[in-house]
């Protein structure tokens, strides 16, 4: 992401910026599935669809991780509100929903009053509202789980249960719109940051390699388990519930898998200027791919692909869509870079620096 954070991103740990490649290639193959029809009830795929394949279930357990491995690194480094931060997520936000949008304007795609509607700065998506409002209170989230560590823990455990009890138990919806919203960030977040202080002490300090395996053995199992459950055993009244819960950043087994691919990272030592690069253009691709212009068309592929009928394929095609989608979304990512580069080189955001330099030293 393009907050700052207590490392800064050139002296990052490449292995975690590889994970960063890994997460938004996560989050683009679980929109190819979880989108395909715009619907999430595996009782309605049934009737309208036809079933969630096997590789569907398992390539949505895999994909499901790609928020939380965000959030989680976010926190294992610590966001430090900054201005330079602020006016670099903003820049990119704005850049990319101007270019998109005065290229669908100018091709004929959207009417005027689509893209005036779509660049009112009011406008995010849940992700990136989040994250903007995750930038500004972390400082208090820092403060408080650095001086009252094992306090915060029982807070974060707690607040998982109880999202657990009313989300699953509770909730009535067959999906998982409760998720999008910045308790998820935050929550993640906390995690990320207690994560890190109990590694620096000593703690799980385990073998990248068994981390990994554990990790893709679990999600495959998990996957599996529900393909079968909810293709044979009951798809009514017990299907949705579990597709919730699968399909649920929340799930302990999700969140667990999350962690360990963090913990992996973090055993895994090196560095490269080229995963550094790739890496950057994370958001950018998020960004891009999740425009409201862009997306039915992402979708209208994914489907293309589904339509293939073939278990070794559809999952081929559908991580090579996500590779070059991210390919692309990356060269377009340098114009923006080259652009941000020049206007921090006029002094434009170091302006609003001092004011907000003010506001964190009070919120600390």
């Amino acid at each position: 992401m393009n907050g700052k954070t207590e490392t800064s991103h050139r002296g990052r740990l490449s292995s975690f910026e590889a994970v960063r490649i890994v997460a938004i290639l996560m989050v683009l193959v679980v929109h190819c599935v979880r989108n395909k029809f715009e619907v999430t009830d595996p009782h309605t795929l049934a009737i309208e669809c036809g079933w969630l394949s096997w590789e569907e279930c398992v390539m949505a357990s895999f994909g499901i991780l790609g928020v939380n491995l965000f959030i989680l690194i976010s926190g294992w480094f610590g966001i430090r509100l900054s201005a330079r931060g602020v006016f670099g997520i903003f820049f990119v936000i704005i850049f990319y929903r101007l270019l998109i949008g005065i290229a669908f304007l100018s091709a004929g795609a959207a009417s005027a009053k689509e893209f005036l509607l779509f660049i009112v700065p009011t406008y995010l998506d849940w992700f990136s509202g989040a994250y903007v409002l995750l930038m500004f209170i972390s400082p208090m989230i820092n403060h408080y789980i650095g001086h009252h560590r094992r306090s915060a823990v029982k807070l974060v455990g707690g607040a998982f249960c109880f999202i657990w009890l009313c989300g699953w138990l509770v909730n009535t919806q067959p999906d998982n719109r409760m998720e999008y919203n910045l308790v998820i960030v935050v929550l993640m977040y906390a995690v990320g940051r207690i994560l890190r202080f109990s590694y620096d002490s000593g703690r799980w300090h385990y073998s990248p390699r068994r981390l990994l395996t554990c990790t893709a053995l679990i999600l495959a199992v998990s996957g599996t388990v529900w393909f079968v459950l909810t293709r044979y055993v009951d798809s009514i009244g017990f299907g949705w519930w579990l597709n919730r819960i699968m399909l649920s950043r929340f799930n302990p087994v999700n969140i667990a898998a999350s962690i360990m691919i963090v913990l992996a990272a973090a055993r895994l030592n090196f560095r490269s200027k080229a995963v550094n690069s790739v890496a950057g253009a994370a958001f950018a691709v998020y960004l891009i791919h999740c425009n409201p212009f862009v997306f039915p068309y992402y979708k209208a592929v994914a489907i293309r692909l589904f339509d293939t009928g073939s278990a070794i394929l559809y999952p081929l095609g559908v991580l090579a869509f996500a590779i070059a989608t991210y390919m692309v979304s990356w060269l377009i990512d340098r114009v923006r870079i080259l652009a941000q580069q020049r206007i921090e080189a006029a002094g434009t955001a170091s302006r609003l620096s001092n004011a907000l330099n003010r506001a964190v030293a009070w919120l600390e």
